[in-house]
């Protein structure tokens, strides 16, 4: 398995990942042994782990990104736009390549500012015919 260090100052833990890209090993201090895993199991650790933070204090902070904010580099390899079931929202979906399809709730105010961008961003751009 290929390895990456992933460390902090806090804790130290190290990923592998098979040479056929079907499964994963996580090794952390104290455990005799890694824990592998294939790809499915991983994405239900990932996906428990994030319910678990977002149950945690302190809680990621609601704010609006800022200049040098961290934000996952890891582009969405798709986007759908459907009706919410939610009277008034659209959703907006996303996939993430780590994560799967996110979902975000939007209200009208969020769409026309989203529109208003949208419509900037293309005035700007040269026209392609």
């Amino acid at each position: 398995m290929s390895e990456k260090q992933k460390n902090s100052e806090t804790f130290k833990f190290a990923t592998t990942v098979a040479p056929d890209k079907k499964a994963m090993a996580i090794q952390m201090p104290g455990m005799s042994e890694p824990l592998v895993m294939d790809a499915i199991q991983l994405s239900q650790v990932i996906e428990h782990l994030g319910a678990v933070r977002v149950a945690m204090e302190p809680a990621i902070p609601a704010v609006d990104l800022q200049p040098g904010t961290r934000v996952s580099p890891d582009p969405a390899v798709r986007w759908q736009v459907a009706e919410s079931p939610q009277s008034g929202l659209f959703q907006l979906f996303l996939l993430h390549p780590g994560f799967g399809w996110l979902s975000i709730s939007l209200g009208e105010e969020a769409l026309e500012k989203i529109a208003k961008f949208g419509r900037m961003f293309l005035r700007g751009m040269p026209s392609i015919h």
